[in-house]
């Protein structure tokens, strides 16, 4: 009885062992990663086109189409998943020209940091499995997407939509504007 016991024990433990390692932050963000590379790597046009001559100028903004994507940080689902910057990389690499990220307070309290991430409605509930430091996100953004080295299409627009839910946390608001203007500086 004892020995059948001990046999379940160690199944158990093993599937358990076996689940921790297949849903790991690493093993999940590299998995993601590669099925976005296997997925869009052959359908992405990143050609940079001359949006400044004289056949577009009575064009507006409205008149363009651009890639975006929804809280490209994400590694898979929009809740109880893990953010990650590699994820943001490839979504900016691989086109997007319009990124929706939501940002809300680290912690409770007045001076705190702002971070991106899966939340609630009014950020007072994280959803995720973590978070990313705005100044990672903001320094991957300028490093990136306005890079003659990275992608092709470093002279085209380049939209943020912040879904703002500090709950008016005017310390974590001024932090995300020093961040902002320190990392973006030169192309807003």
């Amino acid at each position: 009885m004892q020995i059948k016991t001990i046999i379940i024990f160690l199944f158990i433990l093993l599937c358990l062992i076996f689940l921790a390692n297949k849903l790991s932050f690493s093993k999940r963000t590299l998995a993601k990663v590669k099925d976005f590379e296997l997925k869009f790597k052959d359908n992405i046009d990143k050609k940079q086109k001359n949006f400044c001559g004289d056949k577009y100028k009575t064009n507006n903004v409205a008149d363009f189409y651009f890639c975006s994507s929804f809280n490209p940080f994400l590694t898979g689902f929009l809740k109880y998943d893990y953010s990650s910057i590699n994820m943001l990389q490839k979504a900016v690499l691989y086109g997007s020209r319009f990124i929706e990220l939501e940002i809300f307070n680290k912690d409770i309290k007045d001076d705190t940091i702002p971070v991106v991430g899966s939340s609630s409605d009014d950020g007072s509930v994280i959803y995720g499995q973590n978070v990313i430091d705005c100044q990672d996100v903001f320094q991957l953004i300028s490093d990136i997407a306005f890079s003659q080295r990275y992608i092709d299409n470093y002279e085209e627009p380049f939209f943020i939509f912040l879904n703002l839910k500090t709950k008016g946390n005017i310390n974590t608001l001024n932090k995300l504007y020093n961040i902002i203007k320190s990392t973006l500086n030169l192309n807003l």
